[in-house]
């Protein structure tokens, strides 16, 4: 039975092996230590009780043993996997399974049929509805039925400012946000947005003041200022995603009368020299869900790189 350590070092090994070359460039130095925080967290989780008995009381309605909840390590047809079920959204109607860590990239196994019927039935009191994977872009994915979900889009801020400037660039500048003051006008964007394009309902999400106050005491909020006038805002926190460090974009949104017109790359160039400012070293980064394909566009042509996505398997 392979110690703590062992599982550690092991997965760690894997997350290494299958990072994208971008990733382990702007990843650096701490690129080790960040990947080692998630895999010590998914390895403790396998055997957690404070971990199952906190997740259970969420999910007490079910009657499962707070067991039930913790992750599994499980090798499958030569896949070697840590694996928790987790719940979209919060949704109870959405179980699915989140494979955390994994010896093999899941993407790349052309046929997992065997995989998934493993998996399905070592959770099968949740009923879950699919499968999660995170594939790493540079390599193919071969997987069948796989879809994406949701994208990691990085880029280091001073590559984004020494890019071709777009151009609307001299029309747009980002004012820093003391306050929420703009709150409601934010708020009040996104009920259009949503009449216009009700698809994107459950696509994007509108923030919360708490998340909007966080960013702002990091003073990475801006009222984004076109020709002039309010058009809009955009957000970021310090955070770590993929093993990089730096700042992830929470929110962008841009009013009808901005949109288009390479407005919304001329956006994140302004939010890329803010922060680069701070830090010459900055990395931008940003989680873009697959149905939102316009704002995917425009983070790759503002100099952001898709360095990998979660995929689903619908079970």
């Amino acid at each position: 039975m392979p110690t703590v350590d062992d599982l550690e070092h092991e997965f760690l090994t894997y997350a290494i092996e299958q990072s994208h070359p971008l990733v382990v460039e702007l990843g650096g130095a701490r690129l080790s230590d960040n990947l080692l925080a998630d895999v010590r967290r998914d390895v403790d989780r396998i055997a957690s009780s404070e971990f199952a008995a906190w997740y259970a009381r969420g999910w007490a309605f079910l009657g499962l043993p707070a067991a039930r909840f913790n992750n599994r390590l499980l090798d499958i047809g030569g896949a070697r996997v840590i694996a928790g079920i987790r719940f979209r959204n919060l949704d109870p109607d959405f179980p699915f399974i989140a494979i955390e860590q994994s010896g093999i990239p899941i993407g790349t196994i052309a046929e997992p049929a065997a995989l998934v019927a493993e998996l399905r039935t070592t959770f099968s009191e949740f009923r879950p509805r699919a499968l999660s994977f995170h594939h790493p872009s540079h390599l193919p994915l071969r997987a069948a039925r796989s879809r994406g979900d949701r994208h990691v889009v990085i880029g280091a801020a001073r590559s984004m400012v020494t890019r071709p400037p777009s151009s609307g660039l001299h029309r747009v500048r980002l004012a820093a946000s003391a306050s929420l003051a703009s709150f409601e006008r934010y708020s009040a964007l996104y009920d259009h947005i949503f009449e216009e394009r009700p698809w994107l309902r459950g696509v994007v999400r509108v923030e919360t003041r708490e998340t909007l106050k966080a960013c702002c005491q990091q003073g990475l909020m801006f009222d984004i200022e076109v020709d002039g006038e309010w058009r809009g805002l955009i957000a970021g926190c310090e955070d770590a995603i993929v093993g990089v460090n730096g700042i992830q974009v929470v929110e962008i949104v841009l009013s009808r009368q901005a949109r288009g017109g390479g407005l919304g790359v001329a956006v994140q160039r302004r939010f890329a020299e803010e922060v680069g400012a701070r830090d010459p070293s900055a990395v931008i980064l940003g989680i873009i869900d697959d149905a939102n394909l316009p704002m995917r566009r425009t983070a790759e042509r503002a100099g952001r790189t898709d360095v990998g996505a979660s995929f689903l398997v619908d079970l």
